[in-house]
């Protein structure tokens, strides 16, 4: 079982749209979390013995505990020169591994404007109203 922690800019975004396209994948989320009542695929675990007893391959982790430290960290960044930064340091000082995704940057045929060390697993595209990407599926509300 691998453990998916979530940090940066729409974290709850990607824990939950990864969890939905993972097979076999569980979210481990708060009982308040807002994403939740959208969910119609996703299993939810609120209390980590569901999470032991459901087995799953990946726990996409979007509530926060001490005791329950991620294997990886996916960091949502958008394209703005201070958040990259940042993101950069948190890569940089991380004992795991973190893995930066760009979120809301589209190719539009200019050379690449980021530091070249700032090189994202993936590319994001964001669509506000629906609070989701293409590249994910459907809309978390059409779930």
């Amino acid at each position: 079982m691998r453990k998916v922690g979530f940090a940066g800019f729409g974290k709850s975004f990607l824990a939950w749209n990864m969890a939905g396209t993972v097979e076999d994948s569980v979210i481990y989320a708060d009982h308040r979390a807002p994403y939740r009542v959208w969910n119609r695929t996703v299993q939810v675990c609120e209390r980590w013995g569901d999470v032991e007893t459901a087995k799953p391959v990946l726990v996409c982790l979007d509530h926060e505990e001490s005791e329950v430290a991620p294997d990886i960290v996916v960091y949502g960044v958008v394209p703005d020169p201070v958040r990259i930064e940042t993101a950069l340091r948190a890569q940089r000082q991380s004992t795991k591994p973190v893995v930066p995704v760009l979120i809301g940057y589209e190719e539009t045929g200019v050379p690449w404007p980021f530091p070249p060390e700032f090189r994202p697993a993936i590319t994001v595209p964001w669509d506000m109203r629906q609070a989701t990407s293409p590249l994910v599926g459907a809309p978390l509300t059409l779930r």
